[in-house]
């Protein structure tokens, strides 16, 4: 309901602050005046509140500021546990009414081989923090036009058999897993909707004082059109990628420790990159997406194999098979896309 309610306050902010110009502007001047003086003989009581509002706000906002759990990043948290749990039990439930007739049964080789992945990844991360607060379960949905998986925050992760089809093999799966794991274990659920609860309040009071000041309907609508393209470009996406980039870094950890090949995380990202490429379809531009590039994730992930392999072994892990190398299996596949690319003449 606070969702709900905070969605339609939004509209309510514009259209009170639209009436409100509306009944200013069909005042008489000399009642206009009135306003104006009033406004002048108190400017400095008026201000004062604002800049205490404005300090309330920020100590509210400074007093929410918690550590994320392994990286220690700095966050905003509004949140409680006691009411993600109630929205992440009501998001299972829909979620569960939506793909029920496409779950794949318990017994089918897919589910199988996701199911053996997870347990895997729980078995070699038991001391990580958190991992026991969760109910880890795997979901398979059969629907191969979607290449996606998620986790809601209770541990229960959807799989779509489209996911499936993008892998070469298991330690791929792992590597998407552990992935899933870390947005749970990074409690990126509770920090996302703290983050858009606060926006919310925020777009509220921008939108009435968008919709109160601008002198006609048409500019306070383009300008609320821009706030909103504004926000979301500068605000939400650049959010959303620093949630995946952080998920990429500490799911590689997850995948290591349960002796995953890590070095399939930056084939897999590559294989996904050259997809991308040879398809006609124009993907979203990165500043547009909710998701980091896919050549980039891949560099990205390159570049934190090598500490993933010392993990690795410090596990006991048995030792990867170096006449296999998935990363120069995917090199070779990248030059091969730039010559098909080149003699196509896209380059």
């Amino acid at each position: 309901m606070a969702i709900v309610s905070r969605k339609a306050f939004r509209l309510v902010a514009a259209l009170a602050g639209g009436l409100i110009r509306r009944w200013y502007k069909e005042l008489p001047q000399d009642e206009r005046g009135l306003f104006l003086a009033l406004y002048r003989k108190h400017k400095n009581i008026i201000l004062a509140v604002v800049a205490s509002l404005f300090s309330l706000l920020v100590v509210f906002y400074a007093s929410h500021i918690e550590r994320t759990p392994v990286t220690g990043r700095l966050r905003f948290i509004t949140v409680t546990h006691a009411q993600l749990e109630k929205i992440a039990g009501f998001e299972l439930e829909q979620h569960l009414a939506l793909h029920s007739r496409h779950l794949l049964p318990d017994r089918d080789r897919r589910v199988v081989m996701v199911r053996r992945a997870l347990a895997k990844l729980i078995s070699g991360n038991k001391d990580f923090p958190h991992i026991n607060d969760h109910e880890w379960k795997v979901l398979v949905v059969d629907d191969h036009t979607v290449s996606n998986a998620f986790v809601l925050p209770t541990g229960h992760i959807f799989f779509f058999t489209g996911m499936l089809d993008t892998l070469e093999n298991e330690e791929q799966l792992g590597i998407v897993l552990s992935h899933e794991m870390a947005h749970a274990l990074l409690g990126h659920g509770l920090e996302n909707m703290s983050y858009t609860k606060f926006l919310d309040w925020i777009q509220i009071v921008v939108l009435a004082a968008i919709w109160t000041i601008l002198p006609s309907d048409g500019i306070a609508f383009v300008t609320t059109w821009f706030y909103n393209l504004c926000q979301q470009t500068v605000l939400d996406l650049p959010f959303s990628r620093k949630l995946e980039i952080e998920a990429d870094a500490v799911g590689l950890q997850i995948a290591a420790k349960a002796c995953f090949d890590v070095r399939e995380s930056y084939a897999y990202w590559i294989g996904m990159h050259v997809n991308e490429k040879a398809s006609e379809q124009k993907p979203t531009p990165s500043i547009f997406s909710t998701h980091p590039d896919h050549g980039d994730r891949a560099e990205r992930l390159k570049s934190l194999i090598d500490s993933a392999v010392e993990l690795r072994t410090l596990c006991n892990c048995p030792p990867l098979d170096l006449r296999k190398d998935p990363i120069k299996r995917a090199d070779s596949m990248k030059i091969h896309m730039h010559q098909q690319l080149a003699l196509q003449g896209k380059v």
